[in-house]
């Protein structure tokens, strides 16, 4: 309930806090590090914590296979490139010079 804090009322831990400052704050965390009161929900009812996306296994797999498909996409693109140069050149060498004979 969200009255409480670490097991007692957020009320009982005001006053053993300002009657007993050094004991209320001693009390507080102790009782936090014996694992009592509220905890994380995701641990609580037993489904896994959240994860960031670098721990997934299908998302670091998806981003390997796209960076491959761009790396493929990129080496396609160089040949054409490479290929359409040179068939340029090729086509100048044949070309009658407008200036010669």
């Amino acid at each position: 309930p969200d009255s409480q804090i670490k097991g007692l009322p957020k009320f009982v831990w005001l006053v053993l806090i300002i009657l007993f400052p050094l004991a209320g704050a001693v009390g507080y965390l102790w009782v936090g590090a014996n694992g009592q009161g509220r905890s994380n929900p995701h641990l609580r009812n037993g489904s896994p914590t959240p994860q960031g996306p670098d721990d997934d296994e299908d998302f670091l797999r998806s981003l390997r296979q796209r960076a491959q498909e761009q790396r493929d996409e990129y080496q396609r693109q160089l040949k054409d490139k490479q290929l359409d140069d040179w068939q340029a050149e090729q086509n100048q060498k044949h070309e009658p010079d407008p200036d010669g004979p």
